[in-house]
């Protein structure tokens, strides 16, 4: 658990347990209540309305349906045998502006896809994005000032970003359904910033190969 004032424990945490909490990290509390309340009434909707709002091969955004991931055949539980994960989600990208070069290099540039309930979403989503990004940028700042980078060579890389988020809900299931909620995984980012559930639940694994869970302290992020 490090405190991002001045970002000291930061690396020291990444570089020996491979996590971090972070607290006094800058986003407001509101933009993260106002986040959570949104989920409750996004994941509300009824099925109809999701299946025509999901994801397509054609356009990685929008609703991501029970059960639709299982494990990379490659991996050490994609073996053929795997269930698929019970989770659902909703898909959201850097909103590409219109016109931007940039789309032209890749189909995960473009504008997201907002619902059509709850109607608050893309206003929500704005304010929350803008507070998850600046909290990003610092978080490069003392990754850079450890490798003895300028500054300005990571947040370069951040221009016209990759930068995406699967806001997620575990559905209620019965007790012998041994599915995953979601399968291990890695993610392959720069950084990824996860706010728990304070249910709990979530684990990550240490450097050393052990499953732990990651006890995130009210408030904090991971």
């Amino acid at each position: 658990v490090v405190d991002l004032v001045d970002g000291s424990g930061v690396v020291a945490s990444l570089s020996t347990v491979g996590f971090v909490a972070l607290r006094e990290h800058g986003v407001a509390e509101a933009d993260l209540s106002a986040m959570r309340e949104l989920l409750v009434d996004l994941f509300a909707v009824d099925e109809a309305s999701k299946a025509r709002q999901a994801i397509t091969r054609e356009n990685y955004r929008g609703f991501i349906p029970q059960r639709f991931f299982t494990p990379n055949r490659d991996s050490k539980a994609g073996n053929g045998t795997a269930t698929a994960d019970g989770f659902e989600g909703y898909k959201l990208h850097w909103e590409c502006p219109p016109g931007h070069p940039v789309s032209n290099e890749c189909s995960l540039y473009g504008p997201n896809r907002w619902p059509e309930h709850p109607a608050r979403m893309q206003q929500v989503v704005a304010s929350w994005w803008v507070a998850m990004e600046g909290l990003v940028d610092r978080l490069l700042d003392v990754l850079a000032d450890e490798m003895g980078l300028d500054r300005s060579a990571l947040a370069g890389a951040m221009e016209a970003p990759l930068t995406n988020t699967t806001l997620l809900h575990y559905p209620a299931r019965s007790p012998d359904d041994l599915a995953p909620a979601f399968h291990a995984h890695k993610d392959i980012t720069v950084v990824t910033v996860l706010d728990p559930d304070p249910v709990g639940g979530l684990e990550v694994r240490t450097r050393d190969g052990r499953w732990v869970e990651a006890a995130c302290p009210g408030g904090a992020l991971l």
